[in-house]
């Protein structure tokens, strides 16, 4: 099964974008089931290997699915942006969503990246003290006959004189990732400034609830369950924290994820710089900051503090993104 599902993930790439949105949801459900397989194979690798401590820490399989899987997750968001298919009511807890699912990635691409320098760490200490083994064998015997026939003098040497490994450092993928996860963040934020002082309203629909409406709009994702499925409650609960916060410090905390990103990407540019020597371009993802005028506000008598507030957050925003990128 996991052949012909990467073939269609694959294959449903070529397809244009609003077919792609449903061939994505489509997929969802086969990967659910790998998932499932993921977190079996574990399991049963923990048997046979005999380890009992940290079990749970050695997911290497589900730690991949996991990356494949909030990857599908992100290109979904990014599509449902694209095609427009958003009411201003559902920014909010859509970038919030969205936040989630970038920062799964990132923290199962960092965990997978720790069992890597794990497994690495434990190689090395092997070597070690089998070389060291080696070399005391080596030093009792004067018969060539009788010495180890592994290694020799100067490889038992050479393995002890090997630095120990160092930690996998990020990849240009995860910091980008890591950059998207800021921007997205901060327009989250942005959001839940814009509804502080009612230009996001939430009215009451006779015909259906919020509650609903939220678990249409990620519906797709109840199938997998790595990354488990958030609800609206769980959102509400943010919200009602971010009330008691001024509206100047969610600015700034938006403001503040803007520049975080912009200095990932910068060190991610570099970095791919470096290695390919020449310049690159990966700032496709500021496009999202256009969302912020492309929305049509529900507009209300508001104080002029209230409005200068609102006018210096735009425009430190689009200063932020767009200045000196080059």
């Amino acid at each position: 099964m996991i052949e012909r599902t990467a073939w269609d993930t694959l294959s449903c790439f070529l397809s244009n974008r609003h077919r792609l949105l449903s061939r994505l949801d489509n997929l969802f459900r086969y990967w659910g089931a790998i998932v499932r397989d993921a977190g079996m194979i574990d399991n049963k690798l923990m048997e046979l290997l005999e380890i009992a401590e940290n079990s749970e820490k050695q997911q290497w399989v589900s730690t991949w699915a996991l990356i494949l899987v909030s990857s599908l997750y992100d290109a979904h968001m990014g599509v449902v942006v694209e095609s427009h298919l958003l009411g201003k009511n559902e920014l909010d807890y859509f970038y919030w969503y969205w936040d989630y699912i970038l920062s799964s990635r990132v923290y199962a691409t960092r965990r997978l990246n720790e069992l890597q320098f794990t497994l690495a760490n434990k190689k090395y200490e092997n070597n070690r003290m089998e070389a060291m083994e080696a070399l005391k064998a080596l030093k009792k015997t004067k018969k060539e006959k009788d010495k180890s026939k592994r290694w020799s003098r100067a490889e038992c040497q050479r393995i002890l004189d090997e630095p120990p490994p160092a930690p996998v450092p990020p990849s240009f993928e995860e910091l980008v990732t890591k950059a998207k996860g800021s921007l997205v963040k901060g327009l989250f934020r942005v959001y839940v400034a814009l509804g502080s002082v009612g230009l996001l309203l939430k009215p009451e629909n006779p015909y259906t609830s919020w509650e609903f409406r939220f678990f249409n709009r990620f519906r797709a994702f109840q199938s997998i369950a790595n990354p488990p499925v958030l609800d609206l409650e769980a959102f509400q609960q943010v919200a009602a924290s971010s009330r008691d916060v001024s509206l100047t410090d969610i600015c700034n905390a938006s403001l503040h994820c803007f520049k975080t990103a912009k200095a990932i990407l910068d060190e991610a540019r570099r970095m791919e710089a470096a290695s390919r020597g020449e310049d690159v371009y990966e700032w496709l993802m500021f496009a999202q900051v256009m969302q912020l005028s492309k929305v049509r506000l529900t507009h209300r008598q508001t104080d002029r503090q209230t409005d200068r507030q609102l006018a210096e957050l735009f425009v430190m925003v689009y200063c932020t993104v767009y200045t000196n990128i080059d």
